[in-house]
């Protein structure tokens, strides 16, 4: 009888082994393919470039579908996550009155706000800012010139709505502002040239009104005139004259949009809305040389903020 339950028994266990074992390695694979479905506003090259450094920070088994906002199909995959690139892809998506969990990138804070709100959207959504916190901003300025007293600035009319943060901001860092509204119907010099003199440095917001070009163009050339520093907002403004600007690169806007994807993957939760996280300093070593101002380093200053916002 002995003999022939061993061989039984021998039998059940091992059956039993191989099940445990199958299921053990079911929970260690996806039962299907997780998808994310990227939405860019165009095909300007930096869309692109956010788009593949998501797919570069996602993981292989994270099915990754892309299309453009003015070819989108008229039914995208119903269980993917969506992520919109720029504006034009936020409205393509809320427009359709989606359910799906939603992360916009690239995008001003502005934009976001006011896009949101004009859809009324209740749903998963969070963001990826393109530009930086006025705190941010104001931080680099403390560096740059840790005895600077006041900063002059200019609002257009799509950027006033952003003086209150950048009082506030001003306020938390013990920084006196002289700020004017600059209007379509304005002359730029009128009203540029006094703020810019009487203030120890000049601060451009970024304003998305065409008339923001020539207000960009006459604070550089009046504040380099002066021997004014003039911070900037991006690349092309040091580039242009400005003695800094502290900016996020497409690529940075990707890293830190893939880790918000992967947040949601994981815990099924985005983080909340934030401007980045991961930034550039640059420095216009002639405009430092042209005003008298000590050539500082980039890469330093890029050390000291990171620490400051940690």
């Amino acid at each position: 009888m002995d003999s022939l339950l061993k061989p039984l028994i021998s039998f059940t266990l091992r059956l039993w082994l191989g099940v445990w074992l199958l299921v053990w390695l079911s929970t260690l694979m996806p039962a299907h393919a997780i998808g994310v479905s990227v939405v860019l506003s165009s095909e300007h090259p930096s869309y692109s470039t956010v788009a593949e450094a998501i797919k570069q920070q996602l993981a292989p088994s994270v099915s990754l579908h892309e299309w453009q906002a003015d070819t989108l199909p008229a039914a995208l995959p119903e269980d993917d996550l969506l992520v919109a690139i720029g504006t034009k892809a936020l409205k393509t998506l809320l427009q359709r009155n989606l359910q799906q969990p939603m992360l916009a990138s690239f995008l001003p804070r502005r934009s976001y706000e006011e896009t949101q709100q004009s859809f009324n959207h209740n749903g998963n959504i969070s963001a990826v800012y393109l530009d930086q916190s006025m705190a941010l901003q104001l931080r680099l300025i403390k560096q740059l010139a840790p005895h600077t007293k006041t900063i002059g600035s200019v609002f257009g009319p799509s950027s006033q709505a952003d003086s209150a943060r950048l009082y506030s901001a001003a306020y938390e860092q013990d920084l006196e502002l002289h700020t004017v509204a600059l209007n379509p119907d304005d002359n730029p010099i009128a009203v540029l040239q006094p703020i810019i003199e009487q203030s120890d440095l000049f601060l451009a917001i970024p304003d998305q009104s065409a008339f923001n070009r020539a207000s960009a163009k006459w604070s550089l050339f009046i504040a380099l005139r002066a021997r004014k520093a003039l911070i900037g907002f991006s690349e092309k403004y040091v580039d242009a004259g400005a003695l800094a600007a502290v900016y996020s690169t497409p690529e940075q806007i990707g890293r830190q949009t893939a880790e918000a994807v992967d947040n949601y993957l994981e815990n099924g939760i985005f983080p909340a809305p934030a401007h980045p996280r991961y930034f550039t300093v640059k420095i216009n070593d002639s405009t430092a040389r042209l005003i008298g101002w000590p050539i500082p380093n980039a890469e330093q200053l890029t050390r000291q903020l990171q620490e400051w916002m940690q």
